[in-house]
Order: structure tokens, then sequence, then C-alpha cells
């Protein structure tokens, strides 16, 4: 049987060549297992994914930083002192679970300490720096033992804006087909939002499940500073809509209901609050709905949706509802492969990475119609009697 997948994979695979031209059309890395570079040993092989702006990641049985994640700490290094930032910084770590539970613990010790270490030798002072190392876990992904060769940290490096920079322009009431995050054509170019490090950055991060635990930490930061912005509530926090919607975005396309549809205008303390409302997700919080949470403001009035934003939320979530279809070490190169596809307009791009990953002809062609529907929402060029 594995003799033949194996010989099934080659007849399909992709060549190089033509990798290299998916890869400089779409302007994302298609992964080598897509072009026929076989899969990964035992569930995710012992490299290291490449590091997130919160996320990093260690080869098998190392604490040694990889040039990716020093690339990241380097990154949130500079953003944090730019920001004059003064929040205390949250390092844990864990190991995979093969081997012994006492060495995996030192590993994971190992690996919080080096991220630390390296951060105070980019000016970040050691007081400031909290590192944990966690031990062994399969929290973060059971088949894929390399996502759970991790270090954390949190919160998120702090967005510099330089003094003076206007605020983004609002999108119009005629630009009902414009989705958040993807760009129409100007002037008869495409402007590529994937084709730039930091929109790559946060699309591999969305992609990240966070834990319940991480989400309950920023939970309570976000809503203690909410409080903070409430009138004459002395360290209380009320439930208010921008609450409700917090959870909202949290819990978006989760199993059951949100504990509070819309405001309640109760009083609360932030951390008990915080823990009822982490308490009622999963044990891993898909990273999308956490990078909407993270946008959310923490004044009391939030600001109203767009029918832009509306839009881009639906296709988001059907995409997402599509991807989980493929097998899982294409999903997240799916979802990058079919923004960029969207954009530029071109679904037939898609034919030699799907081919050659051996997903069946009716799933293709289910992907493909997915993208032309969409490229035509996004280019304004759908048909009025087409779909809705």
């Amino acid at each position: 049987m594995g003799d033949t997948v194996e010989k099934r994979a080659g007849a399909g695979s992709m060549s190089a060549t033509q990798r290299a031209w998916i890869q400089g059309f779409l302007g994302i890395r298609v992964p080598e297992e897509v072009g026929g570079g076989g899969p990964a040993a035992d569930g995710g092989g012992g490299k290291a994914p490449a590091a997130t702006a919160t996320d990093l990641f260690f080869d098998k049985d190392s604490s040694t930083l990889t040039p990716s994640a020093q690339g990241a700490l380097d990154r949130y290094a500079s953003a944090y002192i730019a920001a004059a930032a003064t929040d205390p910084i949250t390092i844990e770590a864990w190991a995979s679970k093969e081997g012994d539970p006492g060495h995996n613990k030192d590993l994971a010790n190992a690996r919080a300490k080096a991220v630390a270490d390296y951060l105070a030798g980019k000016g970040i002072s050691k007081e400031r720096l909290k590192a944990t190392g966690r031990g062994a876990t399969e929290g973060f992904s059971k088949d894929d033992l390399a996502q759970n060769r991790r270090a954390t940290l949190a919160p998120p490096p702090p967005a510099a804006t330089p003094p003076g920079t206007p605020p983004p322009a609002q999108p119009g009431p005629g630009d009902t087909h414009m989705p958040t995050g993807l760009r129409m054509r100007e002037g008869g170019r495409v402007k590529d939002p994937l084709g730039t490090e930091e929109a790559v950055k946060h699309v591999v991060g969305e992609g990240t499940d966070v834990p319940r635990a991480q989400v309950e930490r920023e939970l309570k930061d976000w809503l203690t500073a909410l409080s903070g912005n409430q009138p004459n509530m002395r360290g209380k926090v009320r439930g208010t809509d921008i609450v409700a919607e917090a959870e909202r975005r949290l819990h978006k396309g989760l199993p059951g209901a949100p504990l509070m549809p819309r405001g309640d205008g109760k009083d609360y303390e932030p951390g008990a609050l915080a823990k009822r409302l982490a308490d009622n997700l999963p044990p891993m919080v898909p990273g999308e709905n956490v990078a909407e949470f993270r946008k959310l403001s923490t004044q009391d009035a939030p600001k109203e949706r767009t029918t832009a934003e509306a839009l881009h939320d639906k296709y988001k979530e059907e995409r997402d509802e599509l991807t989980r279809k493929l097998p899982k070490s294409l999903q997240d190169w799916a979802k990058k492969g079919l923004d960029a596809v969207v954009e530029k307009g071109a679904p037939y791009v898609l034919d030699k990475g799907l081919g050659a990953a051996n997903v069946d002809s009716k799933l293709q062609g289910e992907v493909k119609d997915f993208a032309e529907k969409w490229a035509k929402k996004v280019t304004g060029n759908e048909d009025q009697s087409g779909d809705k």
C-alpha cells in the first residue's frame, strides 16, 4: 500500500520549475511536500517551522534559536523599544512528548531561557522578562509534533506608528466588493498584499491555534484596559456591547454559543470575567479568531463594521470551511494561495499545486469554483445574475 501511495505521489509531483513559477506568480512559498518532496518524517520532522510574531519554533531536541526565530525576536525587540513599552513580557516554552519527561522539561526551560537571553541582549530589561518552561505537550498538535517544540511571547509586539501618520482611509459606500486585507486593481496593476514580509507573517500567525490559557491572559489584560476607560469603575469592568463583541470574535465558528450575545450591563472583576469567557472556549482557539480579537479597541463603543468588512469576514469563513476539507499539510498553503489567487483573479494557477498533492478532481473543482466566485467579488466584476 505504501508503495502505491509513493508511486501515485511521484506521478503527480510538481517540478521545481513549476513550483518556482507558481511561487513567483502568487508571491507565496509553495512547500516542498506540495511539489513532491514527500511527507515529513515522525509526525512533522525535526526541522522547525518558520517563526511568527509571537510563536518561535525549535529544531528537534534543540534549544538553539533558528535564524527565523532570531529574526522574529529582532523585530519584537525593535517594536517594543520603539514604542517605549513597559509591559512585562511572558515567555512560555514547550517540548514535544517524545522521549524522557524530565529531559523534555529541561529542554523547555532551556528554550524559554534562550528566548529571554536573546531579548535581554537586544536591550530589553531582564526585570520585564518572565520565562517559564512548561515541559512536554501535545496541546498544539497531536499529528505535527514540530508544532509542540515552541516558545510563545505575550503580549504581541507593539504596533509602531510614526508620529503624524494619518489614520487609514475608511472604505466608502461604493467599496462593498472590497474585502479588508485584499486590494483592488489600481491603474491596471494589482497591489499584492501578501507580497511583503509583514503580510506573510500575519497570515502565518493567524494559522496557528492559541492555547486557551493564553487567550484568558489576553482577555484579562484587555478587560483591565477597558475598565480604565470606563468612568468610576474602581477596578471593575462593565459588561457592555464591546465585551460581547470581543467574545463574538473569539467564539466565531466554534461549537456552542457565546455566554454574552449582547452587553448585560453588569460589573465584573476583569480576571473573573476573562476566566468565565475563556472557559466557554475550546482548549485551542483558532489563531484567526484571536487575531480579530486583538484588533478590538479598549474604548467602550465598538467601531461599526462596514459592508466591506462584513464581506471579508464572509470570504474568510467560506475559505476556512473549504480548506478544512484538504489534507492538513496543505491547509495553510491553500489559504494563502486562495487569498493571492482571488486577488489576482487567476484561479487556474491552483491546478498544478492541487494536482501534485493528489487532491481528488471533485475537490479541486470546488476550490477553483470558490476562487472564481470570490475573484469576481473582489474585482467588482461579479455578474449580478450569478453568485450572491
